[in-house]
C-alpha cells in the first residue's frame, strides 16, 4: 500500500472558533464533526461532515462542502441504520473522500477527533484495518493521491 494517509486529531471548539462553524452546525453532544480541508492550487475548500450517532444505534451521515469564503458547493447524507460509532465514523469519511474525488481535488486533509478511527487508518496491520470500510478508504486516498 501506499503512504498512509495524514490524520489528525482535533477539539471541535478550536476548529469553531477558527472557522467561524458554531454558527453554521448545531453541536449536540450526539454530534462529531469532522471538518477536512481540500485544497486545489490558491483555491481552498473545506467539508464539515456531521455525524450522529442515534438512539437504538440508527446511524446517520450528513456533509455539506463549502468554500473559505462560506459559499455552499454541495452536500449529501447517508442512512446507515444499525452501526457502531467507528462505522458511522467511516462512512463519513469515506464519503467525504468519494466527494473530493469526484470534484477532481488531488490533496485532501483529513480531521477527526475519533481515536478508533485514527488508529485504523494510519496503522495498517491493526485488526480495524481489515474492515472493508478502511480498505476501501485507503483504495479511494490512492486514487485521490496520484
Amino acid at each position: 500500500m501506499g503512504p498512509s494517509p495524514q490524520i489528525q486529531v482535533w477539539d471541535e471548539g478550536k476548529v469553531a472558533r477558527e472557522h467561524n462553524t458554531r454558527k453554521m452546525f448545531s453541536w449536540g453532544s450526539d454530534k462529531i464533526v469532522l471538518l477536512c480541508r481540500v485544497g486545489m492550487g490558491l483555491e481552498t475548500y473545506y467539508m464539515s461532515l456531521e455525524i450522529a450517532q442515534l438512539l437504538r444505534r440508527l446511524g446517520y451521515c450528513q456533509g455539506v462542502a463549502y468554500s473559505q469564503d462560506g459559499q455552499w458547493i454541495a452536500g449529501y447524507n447517508r442512512y446507515l441504520g444499525f452501526c457502531s460509532v467507528f462505522d458511522v465514523e467511516l462512512w463519513g469519511i469515506l464519503d467525504g473522500l468519494v466527494f473530493i474525488q469526484r470534484e477532481g481535488h488531488k490533496r485532501v486533509l483529513i480531521h477527526t477527533d475519533n481515536l478508533e478511527a485514527v488508529k485504523a487508518l494510519q496503522d495498517i496491520h491493526s485488526t480495524e484495518a481489515n474492515s472493508a470500510l478502511v480498505k476501501r478508504i485507503h483504495m479511494t486516498l490512492q486514487t485521490i493521491e496520484q
